[in-house]
């Protein structure tokens, strides 16, 4: 007797996806009895799903009445169907590629879900992200409606009291963060001037929130999507947490290992090493979610990197090209200054400077510490900061050697 679908709803729902010979073995049935199985349980069960064909046939039981299409942007704006992923039961999710590809089974999203590289698009993107620094006019704007809403409501002195420090506190936070504005912005036309591949950006003045005691306009950054070709095409760009998986964070950890991998291009190792260098001097760590690599030669004409559970035309255990080149750069900016989480806003001087630090990374560094220090549109109090970590930096020439007169 053959089993009944509820027998199979059972057997997917304790243990989650499986291929259809594991099902054999379970039911002690053959394929072709399986097959009849399948085609009962299709009308009984709305959450079943098949994916692939023949023995290596994939059945689960879906979380989601309707899968997420991922698709792919080119440089012409062209849009091509990728796959579809599916959220099954037990916390898993398998990616299905559009024609002939294999089903890719996952235990939670996918790796490239969260470091979703600019040219794949999601409908209804099943991960949520985490929360971005408070540095755009409208945080600033939320601080100044804030505190005006303060202000207004009736309270006991005490209550006065506590809203007056609030209040003060979210004004000299809305300060603080056009101050890294500027700072950002800076940073990032001196690293365009350096060559670095960075988006334009432009720096746009807001209303301070009332009560500011130093400038009456604040700011905030505006970046170029950088991902872009025209209007609606797209780079194809590797996030390098997508496409190197397993890597440390911050680049002057993760770059001994992509150099034994051999995953950079000519001259990229020591590019990125300046960078890193030279964002610590800015009190800020360069980290490989800033940044995105473009493949070289052959590799650049794949439809998408070989992503683990993305279908690509090789192996899926073929690995990212030896040569690529650095694409973009994110921000890079004195990311050590941002308000605290318990609302302290630091003040000091760069306590230490990275060991070994080159002579070049030294003076631009410096120059940008005396650039940020000299800018009106930074309040006073961050200029100082900033010249002295310019004092810090600053290369003075050595006195010679005297000379031995006898």
């Amino acid at each position: 007797m053959l089993p009944v679908p509820e027998a199979l709803e059972e057997l997917l729902a304790r243990h989650g996806a499986q291929a259809s010979p594991w099902l054999q073995r379970q039911f002690g049935i053959s394929q072709p009895s399986l097959s009849r199985v399948i085609a009962r349980a299709v009308g009984e069960l709305p959450a079943l799903r098949r994916f692939g064909r023949g023995k290596s046939t994939v059945y689960a039981l879906a979380m989601d009445a309707v899968p997420t299409p991922v698709w792919r942007i080119t440089e012409a704006g062209e849009r091509i169907l990728l796959g579809e992923l599916h959220a099954l039961v037990l916390g898993q999710w398998l990616f299905a590629p559009a024609g002939l590809g294999t089903p890719t089974l996952t235990e939670g999203p996918p790796p490239w879900v969260a470091a979703l590289p600019a040219c794949l698009e999601m409908r209804g993107d099943p991960a949520t992200g985490g929360g971005q620094p408070l540095r755009d006019g409208s945080e600033l704007a939320r601080h100044s409606s804030g505190a005006r809403d303060s202000r207004q409501q009736a309270a006991s002195p005490r209550e006065n009291q506590q809203q007056a420090a609030s209040h003060s506190t979210n004004l000299l936070h809305a300060e603080r963060l056009s101050d890294l504005a500027v700072a950002e912005y800076l940073a990032a036309q001196l690293l365009r001037a350096a060559k670095v591949p960075m988006g334009d950006c432009e720096l746009v003045a807001v209303p301070a929130p009332e009560g500011t005691p130093s400038n009456p306009d604040h700011y905030t950054v505006h970046w170029q999507p950088y991902e872009r070709v025209g209007e609606k095409g797209r780079r194809s760009l590797w996030p390098l947490a997508a496409a190197q998986p397993g890597l440390p964070e911050r680049i002057a950890a993760a770059l001994p290992l992509l150099r034994r991998r051999g995953a950079l291009g000519p001259g990229v190792g020591n590019a990125l090493h300046w960078l890193a260098t030279f964002a610590e001097c800015l009190g800020d760590d360069l980290h490989a979610s800033q940044l995105a690599f473009a493949p070289l030669g052959a590799a650049a004409t794949l439809p998408v990197p070989p992503w683990p559970g993305l279908p690509a035309p090789k192996p899926l255990d073929w690995r990212a090209p030896p040569q690529a080149r650095v694409a973009h750069v994110g921000a890079i900016f004195p990311r050590c200054y941002r308000p605290a989480a318990d609302g302290a806003l630091p003040a000091e001087a760069l306590d230490t400077l990275p060991t070994g630090l080159p002579r070049a990374v030294r003076a631009a560094a410096e120059r940008y510490w005396r650039q940020l220090a000299q800018d009106t549109r930074v309040s006073f109090g961050f200029r100082l900061i900033a010249a002295a970590n310019a004092r810090k930096l600053e290369i003075r020439p050595t006195k010679p050697a005297a000379k031995n007169r006898n």
